[in-house]
């Protein structure tokens, strides 16, 4: 049986934009302004290098505000934001 995927609060999935602050907590530690999201990549920019983190299994807080796990945020974004709406 497969567990159903947990979903992002509305106002967290239409907050999730190019440029937000994202914390990446797991799987490592890394604070930066979200550039791009794909289906199971988030690239942050830290300052000068942009790197990715991985949506599965990963701890995300945004605005310093909002704790979401990475599984919440898997799939297509366009998707999610249409569903929150």
């Amino acid at each position: 049986m497969r567990w159903p995927r947990p979903r992002a609060p509305s106002d967290v999935a239409l907050a999730i934009v190019p440029g937000a602050r994202l914390e990446a907590l797991a799987p490592f530690r890394a604070s930066g302004a979200l550039v791009v999201e794909t289906r199971n990549m988030i690239l942050l920019d830290t300052g000068g290098k942009i790197i990715k983190v991985p949506k599965e299994g990963g701890l995300f807080m945004l605005e310093g505000k909002h704790m979401v796990p990475g599984s919440a945020l898997v799939g297509d974004p366009a998707e999610r934001t249409v569903r929150a709406k």
